[in-house]
């Protein structure tokens, strides 16, 4: 079997996600979605006051560490890690 890149439903081939504007809705339950299924998460968001209040909902829910990545797509020169 090889990993489809079409696919993103497959998840058996990818063991760690990052998800861009991990504040959104949408992002939030697909966190959730890939921590069910035993993923690793990274996160990231401009906004990170929010995000760090975000993933510790996370963190606690499914006891686990995300780890946190402050970035604003729309300016990659205040790229912070």
């Amino acid at each position: 079997m090889f990993f489809n890149p079409f696919n993103l439903w497959d998840f058996s081939q990818v063991s760690k996600y990052l998800i861009i504007g991990g504040n959104s809705d949408i992002a939030f339950e697909f966190a959730r979605i890939l921590l069910k299924n035993n993923h690793e998460i990274v996160m990231s968001s401009k906004n990170y006051d929010k995000l760090l209040l975000n993933s510790k909902k996370l963190e606690v829910e499914f006891n686990v560490k995300i780890k946190k990545l402050h970035i604003d797509i729309e300016n990659l020169n205040d790229f912070d890690n």
